[in-house]
């Protein structure tokens, strides 16, 4: 399984992207997040991800990601 990533938002006036991730493993959810920090480094587009936890049925890890659409 990918990972699955529900938008939740996008701020119109700070221009946030926030989403939801729902994945089979962590590996999948780590590696997806080192994936966009390539192209979104921390420095310049404030990506990040937190909440990383597995859900109360153990089949599931869920996380929280968010970046700024544009570095300036």
């Amino acid at each position: 399984m990918a990972v699955t990533r529900i938008q939740k938002s996008i701020s119109s006036n700070v221009s946030i992207l926030s989403e939801h991730w729902v994945s089979e493993t962590e590996q999948e959810i780590q590696s997806l997040y080192t994936e966009i920090e390539r192209n979104y480094p921390i420095q310049g587009y404030g990506t990040r991800i937190y909440g990383i936890k597995q859900d109360a049925t153990s089949l599931l890890w869920h996380a929280e990601f968010s970046r700024l659409l544009s570095c300036d």
